[in-house]
């Protein structure tokens, strides 16, 4: 399971290089180095699935949908209908018209979806868990699994020593509560890192409450921007 989540997280990130090189731009999207996200490619689905001897019933797969703009999280798919996090729907509403998505009643903003970093079950059985959530709904807690998803896929991406925890963490199979506020006190914080990466090394004077003292301490913070 671990190679499998490295896998699909290298082939990710190996996906939106490949967009960069097809659109022929100089620098290939690499701004100081750091690969940029490319803007209005859409959408990408990861797919979740049971090991074979994890579970009774065969729910089929479960479908997460994130945007390449953001990486954000922005819904799941269930049955025939995408549940979209309602701050997400309204600002694609018009592209969504006349499909079978659905506009979720809360926005999925980690305060909306009760994120607690202070004890937080992360790693393989908690992804488990979290199939089982989606799979359940309506009958079932679905915040949880969604914040589940948005940290374990997106802030990877976006952090390479979170990456490097979550691998850790996979290959344990276990999951159990832990606290990861080293971590993410940066993911709130990552569209300013964006920007700041963006502005360059000039105009960079640190930021010492976060940890970041120089600009080459945010460059190897941060894997991805904005």
């Amino acid at each position: 399971m671990t190679v499998n989540y490295q896998n699909l997280l290298n082939a990710i990130i190996n996906h939106i290089i490949g967009i960069w090189q097809n659109l022929n731009v100089e620098g290939n999207g690499f701004i100081e180095g750091i690969l940029s996200l490319p803007k209005g490619e859409g959408y990408f689905v990861i797919s979740l699935l049971p090991a074979v001897n994890w579970t009774r019933d065969n729910l089929g797969p479960v479908r997460l949908l994130f945007s390449l703009d953001n990486l954000y999280c922005i819904g799941f798919q269930r049955n025939v209908n995408w549940f979209i996090f309602s701050d997400h729907y309204m600002d694609i509403e018009e592209s969504l018209r006349g499909t079978t998505a659905i506009p979720l009643n809360f926005s999925g903003n980690y305060n909306n979806i009760g994120a607690n970093f202070t004890s937080i079950n992360l790693g393989l059985y908690a992804l488990f868990e979290t199939y089982k959530g989606i799979a359940g709904f309506p009958g079932s807690l679905i915040k949880g699994p969604l914040l589940v998803s948005s940290v374990t896929f997106s802030e990877a991406i976006r952090f390479p020593r979170f990456r490097l925890y979550m691998f850790n963490r996979m290959s344990l199979g276990t999951s159990v509560p832990e606290n990861i506020e080293t971590f993410s006190d940066h993911f709130t914080n990552w569209s300013i890192y964006c920007r700041l990466i963006r502005l360059g090394r000039g105009r960079f004077s640190g930021l010492p409450t976060s940890g970041i003292y120089n600009f080459n301490d945010l460059l190897g913070l941060v894997g991805i921007i904005l």
